[in-house]
């Protein structure tokens, strides 16, 4: 497809200190759990998947190859779930809270959600 490429980071996911704390008060999740996903996807490829109008061109194939993630309103795709889930405006889980409840992915979203909606990991967002 057109200007489409698959890159394969050499990046890994060494988590810096502020992304790694949790809330003070928030106890249900060790802090140091995000780290965790360090060096999980070394090597591999990966896709960052937005949820404009284009989504709908990229063939199933492609999504489903490689190790994903999706942002906002993802599960708008039909048939498609990505591996991780991101999210950093409220607005996203506050108009689509069934939608995010029903996510089958691993599910990143600010501290300041703790205790509002359950994810899988917790960060500090700076905008």
């Amino acid at each position: 497809m057109e200007g489409l490429r698959p890159v394969t980071s050499t990046a890994s996911f060494r988590t810096p200190d502020h992304l790694s704390k949790l809330p003070p008060g928030y106890t249900s999740r060790e802090p140091e759990v995000i780290d965790k996903l360090y060096n999980t996807h070394e090597g591999e490829t990966c896709l960052i998947v937005g949820n404009g109008p284009s989504l709908s061109a990229i063939p199933d194939e492609l999504l489903t190859k490689h190790v994903s993630f999706g942002c906002n309103r993802i599960w708008e795709r039909e048939d498609f779930t990505p591996d991780y889930f991101v999210a950093v405006d409220g607005w996203v889980p506050d108009e689509n809270e069934l939608d995010y409840h029903a996510l089958q992915s691993v599910t990143m979203l600010p501290s300041d959600f703790a205790g509002k909606y359950p994810a899988d990991y917790y960060c500090h967002h700076r905008p």
